[in-house]
């Protein structure tokens, strides 16, 4: 019999089983987040209880808070499937994110502090050097999502953050997908340079500006990927 590794970490030796729900809660999470799960791909609670080195209880119950984060889907009888996004649910995930992080930007404009700015500016370097490494398209991604919550932090607004925060899963699960469009991290790095300019400026509207036309190209982009696979799937 397959003797079980545990990869994940118990306390003093001995189960928690909240603790092993969490950890395998975000193994599985960032698996699909780094599209190692793809929409559409199945997620057996077993191969993954095998996997992870746990029982089927924490993996249940991790699939299914995913579930509730809108990044798997329930079928009663069959199992859980990584969402697979209709073109009407992207484009009004991204009609909120434009309204929430346009807005953010034009209050970072005016509240905005320099060290604020200065950490800013080093994740658009990385995120620069990244961009030219084959290698660092997950560091990428993972960079952007954290350039795009630091301006919205800079607005010093925390309803607004609340808001953004209760998308912000399925904003990063699209724009994973979004960043394997050839040219889409070009163009995305020279928009949020011309971002940054504008809010180290005080420029508010320019602000506002530019993070809506870089959320619409994005949105744009996605949709274009959104049709190509459903032609590669036959319509499905």
């Amino acid at each position: 019999m397959r003797r079980r590794v545990n990869v994940l970490t118990s306390v003093g030796g001995a189960v928690d089983r909240s603790l092993l729900a969490d950890q395998a809660y975000e193994a599985i999470r960032k698996e699909i987040l780094n599209g190692s799960y793809p929409p559409g791909a199945w997620l057996r609670i077993e191969p993954l209880a095998q996997k992870l080195g746990v029982s089927i209880v924490p993996v249940r119950e991790a699939l299914t808070r995913l579930v509730g984060d809108g990044l798997l889907e329930k079928f009663p009888h069959v199992g859980f499937r990584v969402k697979v996004f209709t073109k009407e649910e992207i484009v009004e995930v991204y009609e909120l994110r434009c309204a929430l992080e346009k807005y953010a930007a034009g209050l970072a404009a005016r509240r905005i502090l320099p060290e604020e700015i200065r950490a800013l500016e080093e994740l658009h370097k990385a995120m620069v050097s990244l961009a030219q490494s084959r290698n660092g398209l997950v560091k990428f991604h993972e960079y952007n999502q954290e350039f795009h919550s630091r301006l919205i932090r800079a607005a010093k607004n925390k309803y607004l953050e609340k808001m953004a925060l209760e998308i912000a899963l399925k904003v990063e699960f699209l724009v994973g997908r979004a960043a394997h469009i050839p040219g889409r991290i070009q163009q995305a790095l020279g928009e949020h340079q011309a971002i940054l300019e504008a809010v180290k400026e005080g420029n508010v509207d320019q602000s506002q500006v530019l993070m809506e036309e870089h959320l619409i190209r994005a949105l744009e982009d996605l949709l274009s990927w959104w049709e190509e696979q459903r032609g590669d799937s036959g319509g499905e």
